[in-house]
């Protein structure tokens, strides 16, 4: 037996070099080669270009598939010609580059380890500077609370600051004070912000999260063997160990059975407590890791909707919910141990 889960082939996101180009024929290979030595491999080039000079043609001699050149025949704007670059991008994630600068080899991938880092905060600051370049309408949505509280019971006790905690503190003042609409999924989520930003009271308030109907539909057919799905981001609070250690003594009881339950999981790789669950139960070969589902560039479905469509193949779904503090923001569900502040469904 393998001393080890089943892991399929992690699935890494794609990104969307987008370079705007306006006589660059000095500048442009440097820019270019800084890409193409990248040490993240996943990603594609594209180069609108309205040059008078040589500049499209220096790109379309590397004669690289990752390089998409585009050639506009007018002047436009860096914006117009970004817009449009966007516009034929495939990537999940969108990197802007000008011709005249060059990157570090480790760029994209440093970060892309900042972003599963720090998760959504770093899309409510990219948020905020556009609000603050542009004027175009602020509405944040806060799935996961920016700021943590040391205790349940003391919704403006925080946990001791470092850089990044402060930074999430001073995030979520700026959500409250300017943005145009901002919604918690949690009453209680609601009103712990509320305690630390009083003029909230304006554009905030609770949104009960629904679902609906998927677009793209999977025949179910039951078979031979049980398929269960988790679908989302596991941690030492939020851990399938308990679900490993409950298959396995399932297993025991059963033997005859073993091979024939699966657990799926999708979205996040394992927790150490899954893994050592696993190794503990010697029930590797009943866990399969799938990772982070990404858009299909063959099919053309995007992850949301790849997603769909497995788990309408699962015969049983997990939802799990965080046993720390702070699962108290983010879960619609009965939360207890709260000190007085269970309601916040």
């Amino acid at each position: 037996m393998s001393d080890t889960h089943t892991s399929k082939p992690v699935e890494m996101p794609f990104v969307s070099v987008v370079i705007s180009s306006y006589n660059s024929a000095l500048y442009i290979d440097q820019c270019i080669q800084s890409l193409l030595a990248q040490t993240y491999p996943h990603f594609e080039i594209i180069v609108v270009d309205c040059s008078s000079d040589d500049t499209f043609h220096l790109i379309n001699s590397y004669g690289d598939p990752r390089i998409r050149a585009f050639r506009i025949n007018e002047r436009i704007s860096p914006a117009q010609a970004r817009n449009f670059a966007i516009e034929q991008s495939t990537g999940t994630y969108i990197a802007l580059m000008d011709s005249d600068d060059y990157c570090d080899p480790n760029r994209l991938e440093a970060q892309l380890a900042h972003l599963a880092r720090t998760g959504a905060w770093s899309a409510h600051a990219a948020g905020w500077c556009l609000n603050r370049l542009t004027g175009i309408r602020w509405i944040a949505e806060i799935h996961d609370p920016l700021v943590e509280r040391q205790q349940t019971q003391f919704p403006t006790l925080l946990k001791a600051y470092s850089r990044e905690a402060l930074t999430r503190r001073l995030l979520e003042k700026s959500i409250c004070e300017q943005a145009d609409l901002c919604w918690w999924f949690t009453k209680g989520a609601l009103r712990h912000a509320s305690y630390r930003n009083p003029s909230i009271k304006g554009p905030g308030f609770f949104l009960l999260p629904g679902a609906q109907e998927p677009r793209i539909r999977v025949n179910y057919r039951s078979s031979e063997q049980l398929i269960i799905g988790h679908f989302g981001s596991l941690s030492q609070s939020r851990s399938l160990s308990d679900v490993i250690d409950a298959l396995a003594e399932f297993l025991s009881s059963f033997p005859a059975r073993r091979g024939y339950v699966k657990v799926h999981v999708y979205g996040s790789t394992l927790d150490k407590q899954s893994i050592k669950a696993i190794e503990r139960n010697k029930v590797a070969d009943s866990v399969v890791e799938h990772g982070r589902v990404e858009a299909d560039r063959t099919t053309g479905l995007s992850g949301r909707q790849r997603i769909n469509m497995m788990m309408q193949t699962c015969d049983y779904l997990l939802l799990l919910h965080g046993s720390d503090p702070s699962a108290v923001n983010t879960y619609p569900l009965n939360f207890t141990n709260t000190g007085g502040l269970g309601d916040q469904y």
